[in-house]
């Protein structure tokens, strides 16, 4: 059903799930939604057991999100992936994981498991390379490589290579990136009176 769909029209929006099943419903059915072109551009529905179409899809959707949260209750702020990007959304094609997780498993990721690990002991061993240097290496923005570095994402690799100490922040980057092989740029010198 492309088009301007609107869910909110027919459904009671006291559930504790409310807005993650109406975003769901957005990106698959309404072709205005921004990231339609991602989902139901391509292809990506809603099985019957949660669609808006169905009287219960809203109350089917809280029950299986709430059943699966009591069953993992680590994850903290659940994000409904798919088992396959081509799946459906549906209580037999997804599952709950947390966003970092979730997000690693998107088709525009540019980092795999191995090449996290690469980055961390090429780093250790390295220290004074630039995170601008590193990030061009690896075709990746320095915000992700800091995230892969300090093991705010890729959690997965933590047992195999351990992240850098979160202390390299971007400042202490640069630093670190002036301190070796690099001059220091000149610092302006006052006027003598």
């Amino acid at each position: 059903m492309a088009g301007r769909y609107d869910p909110k029209r027919v459904i009671n929006r006291s559930f504790r799930h409310y807005s993650r099943w109406y975003v769901m419903c957005k990106r698959c059915m309404d072709s205005k939604n921004a990231a339609y072109h991602l989902y139901g551009g391509l292809g990506i529905g809603i099985d019957w057991m949660w669609h808006p179409d169905n009287p219960n899809g809203l109350a089917n959707f809280d029950e299986w999100l709430t059943r699966e949260l009591t069953t993992r209750p680590e994850i903290v702020r659940p994000r409904v992936c798919r088992n396959k990007r081509t799946d459906n959304y549906g209580p037999d094609t997804c599952y709950i994981h947390e966003p970092h997780t979730c997000s690693q498993k998107r088709v525009n990721v540019l980092l795999t498991e191995k090449m996290v690990i690469d980055i961390r002991q090429f780093k250790k061993q390295n220290l004074l390379t630039s995170m601008a240097d590193l990030a061009s290496k690896y075709g990746i923005n320095q915000m992700t490589l800091y995230k892969a570095l300090t093991g705010r994402s890729w959690a997965s690799v933590d047992k195999v290579e351990a992240p850098l100490p979160r202390q390299l922040s971007k400042a202490s980057a640069t630093q670190m990136h002036y301190a070796g092989k690099y001059d220091k740029p000149e610092q302006p010198k006052e006027a003598a009176c």
